[in-house]
């Protein structure tokens, strides 16, 4: 009897073709087949922070771009625990880069020396109560909300930001020149009192409040801040007012009688001894 023919052979075979042209087709990338490692963000943008010894930094942020991270062994790219999603304490000596677009960021009270900015997005910082000598924000164009109190700041670098609340308080700031938002309407207040500001510009728009005392602004630098203010149309006691002298020995501010009646003129009163809201303080008349 002639033997039969193998009726399954050709069947194996195309199903061997068949797989072969499958692997033409369908790719063997693992990455194709499980999601793939999120985009990290740009390093365009950034914030860097120093310390000078091994300090635990607390960092809040708010609206934080997708794919942000913080670069904390300082090799410059993104390594497996780096995403940065706005809110997480790390242990930092020498300087780590956080890099992503940020609108709000917050550090304070966290022994920094050094704080460099680059981010077109950063509309508010909190920086205060730590060890800044200089804070340059020329690269922070939207910034509109600052707080850098209690810090040891000589030099606050500024680029025509148009701010609506400023805290340089408590430095070692010896002038100052900012603008003032002109559209906002929820009340502007700026403070930089105890410095040892000479020279004050406010420009731009119209301050609600400003705290200036314990500084050094008398004479013809007092004459010049006063025209940097824009003018109030008061009605009655409808003023905008400025904390500007206190009763304490350091105090080295001071206006004359005239120069008093020409803010007023300009719808601002000077008051003193400022404790909270201005508008409930006494009135400063000036010096004969």
């Amino acid at each position: 009897m002639k033997p039969r023919k193998n009726k399954i052979t050709p069947l194996l075979f195309g199903i061997a073709i068949s797989g072969v042209a499958m692997l033409g087709v369908f790719s063997c990338d693992p990455s194709e087949f499980f999601d793939a490692e999120e985009e990290s963000a740009s390093k365009s943008n950034y914030i860097k922070i120093t310390t000078e010894s091994l300090v635990n930094v607390e960092l809040v942020a708010i609206g934080v771009e997708k794919g942000s991270w913080i670069d904390l062994n300082g090799n410059g790219k993104k390594d497996k625990g780096e995403d940065f999603n706005g809110l997480d304490t790390y242990e930092v000596e020498g300087t780590v880069a956080v890099y992503g677009k940020i609108d709000d960021f917050n550090c304070p009270d966290n022994q920094i020396t050094k704080l460099e900015i680059n981010n077109q997005s950063l509309s508010r910082l909190d920086c205060s109560d730590n060890k800044l000598t200089v804070l340059d924000l020329t690269k922070a164009p939207k910034l509109n909300v600052l707080d850098c109190k209690n810090n040891q700041i000589e030099n606050l670098q500024l680029v025509k930001q148009k701010f609506i609340r400023l805290d340089c308080s408590n430095n070692r700031l010896t002038s100052l020149s900012i603008f003032v938002e002109t559209k906002y309407t929820g009340g502007v207040a700026i403070f930089c009192n105890d410095n040892q500001i000479e020279k004050l510009s406010l420009n731009g728009g119209l301050p609600t409040y400003i705290y200036c005392h314990h500084n050094r602004i008398h004479g013809e630098n007092f004459n010049k801040f006063l025209d940097s203010l824009g003018k109030h149309s008061s009605s009655g006691e409808d003023f905008r007012y400025c904390a500007f002298v206190s009763e304490s020995a350091k105090e080295e501010n001071f206006a004359t009688e005239g120069q008093v009646a020409a803010a007023k003129n300009k719808g601002w009163q000077l008051v003193y001894n400022c404790v909270g809201y201005a508008g409930n303080c006494p009135v400063y008349k000036g010096r004969k």
